[in-house]
């Protein structure tokens, strides 16, 4: 259909969508002034009249932002000073109310702009990414995306129940009497464990790892490091059948092609982690990485924008991404940071601390310099040999329990604090279901102490979208709506493969 505004053809009833106006700045700058110190519903009324809807909305975000940026500076003064300057509360519940008088307005012309919305979105976040308060939200469509293709969680759920059904899993260590004989220089956590899948039928077998050592001398000597079995596992009957009942309702659902209702998900997640505990995140990051693989479109896309930037309004270098947060245990999104030889850190727990795993650009900036942090709320397992016995990750009930029980994590709670429920900072949620409802609950707690604070989501239009088709207004504002609930602003696209493209245009 026609996007530049001319009327459609006589006999169709299709909407048309305004002009695409990019977000921007007023031509009534003291009007928009006496608006934020005084609302008027009439004088609001009238510069919509006077104006395009993209300017009257730039205008709105910006006196909210300016509102919840002042109640900032009211928290940090008062610390300061040790007692109370700046009434905070008050000016919080200036920032409420004017989002209470102007959300009306707001939807009517996000309606308005229809399928243009988008346009105007995207620029609005190109603007507060270029003030690095721009932050990336990663889910598994980030990994799943070519050429990555990692696996979805479904798969990696069907793969661990294929490797358990039927099977003894077996942990074996190194022998300490061959430890004892490698050298002090050998490199440290050169000898791991090992988590076996055994078929029960199959041959009987040891493992063994060979190394080899070239002295001062010039003398090469070798190793052979025996191990010995500490534990064999496998289901009891009743274990054995839920899993095989899961799996059947897996490949079923694939077969049909309909999503994998999530509760059967999480049934199949536990038994397998009841049988395999923390070795079982040994066999997942076998399966993630299985193949070579590497960075998705996504991942590049996301690091090109990284690179530090100056900013005129701050006066100093920031990087190109406030944070980048990432449910998913892999290192693509490292991966390609440093493949252009960005400094950025992995960031997860380990036991109940935060520990930090730097690459080698983050560590020559040294102490200070400016880096990008990845944080891992749900656990993180690089591709290279890394230690996972005290990392926490959540991927079964336990793991969401603990993670997400009372007092959360202290990961989550720096998301938390420095991201969703900081009023001058936006997120933008990338390859994200939002069928995890310990996440969801975090927005909406982080929107029900801001609201009209919202974060993004780029989102594929339900069964896709032709090119020459443009949904109304109001056919997005009904899509949105069970987002909005949770303070989700989506950004629909035509279909998946439209992301990195999306992400390359907020440079």
């Amino acid at each position: 259909m026609a996007s530049n505004g001319e009327p459609p053809p006589q006999g169709t009833n299709e909407p048309v969508s305004p002009p695409a106006v990019p977000a921007g700045p007023s031509n009534f700058q003291a009007q928009w002034q006496q608006l934020r110190t005084n609302f008027d519903p009439n004088l609001l009324a009238d510069l919509r009249r006077r104006e395009p809807s993209a300017h009257s909305l730039y205008e709105i975000e910006t006196i909210i932002n300016g509102l919840c940026r002042s109640v900032q500076w009211g928290h940090q003064l008062n610390s300061q000073m040790g007692h109370a300057i700046v009434d905070f509360d008050a000016i919080q519940e200036r920032a409420r109310q004017f989002v209470a008088n102007t959300s009306q307005a707001t939807r009517e012309m996000r309606r308005e702009l229809g399928w243009n919305v988008r346009e105007f979105d995207i620029s609005l976040l190109r603007q507060i990414r270029r003030s690095s308060a721009l932050s990336l939200v990663l889910g598994a469509g980030a990994s799943m995306a070519a050429p990555c293709n990692a696996p979805s969680w479904p798969a990696l759920v069907k793969r661990l129940l294929r490797q358990t059904i039927g099977r003894v899993m077996e942990l074996w260590l190194p022998r300490p009497q061959d430890l004892e004989q490698l050298p002090p220089e050998a490199p440290r956590g050169l000898v791991n464990e090992r988590f076996i899948s055994r078929n029960p039928a199959g041959p009987n077998w040891t493992p063994t790892f060979d190394y080899s050592h070239v002295g001062q001398n010039g003398v090469q000597r070798n190793f052979t490091i025996g191990y010995y079995r500490e534990s064999a596992r496998r289901y009891n009957a009743d274990e054995e059948t839920t899993a095989v009942e899961v799996l059947r309702r897996i490949e079923e659902a694939q077969r049909n092609n309909q999503s994998v209702d999530a509760d059967i998900l999480m049934r199949g997640a536990d038994v397998c982690h009841d049988l395999c505990g923390q070795r079982l995140f040994t066999l997942m990051t076998a399966m993630l990485y299985e193949g070579d693989r590497m960075p998705s479109e996504t991942h590049r896309a996301i690091a090109k924008l990284a690179r530090s930037q100056f900013v005129p309004e701050r006066q100093d270098h920031f990087m190109g991404w406030d944070g980048i947060i990432t449910y998913n245990y892999d290192d693509f999104m490292e991966q390609a940071l440093s493949d252009l030889q960005i400094p950025s850190a992995a960031i997860a727990m380990r036991g109940d601390e935060i520990a930090g795993d730097p690459n080698r650009f983050a560590i020559s900036v040294g102490p200070g310099g400016l880096y990008l942090p990845v944080y891992h709320p749900h656990g993180y397992t690089p591709r290279r040999p890394f230690l996972i016995t005290t990392v926490p990750y959540v991927f079964a009930t336990s793991g969401y329990q603990s993670q997400y029980g009372q007092s959360v994590s202290k990961v989550l709670e720096r998301f938390k604090s420095d991201y969703l429920e900081n009023p001058v900072h936006v997120a933008l949620y990338v390859g994200c279901s939002f069928s995890d409802r310990y996440m969801n609950q975090l927005l909406q707690d982080a929107f029900e102490r801001w609201p009209g604070r919202y974060h993004y989501a780029l989102l594929p239009w339900p069964g896709g979208l032709a090119d020459d088709r443009e949904p109304s207004g109001q056919e997005i504002e009904q899509r949105s709506e069970q987002y909005l609930a949770m303070g989700i602003r989506p950004i629909w696209l035509r279909n998946f493969g439209e992301i990195p493209h999306i992400i390359s245009q907020l440079e």
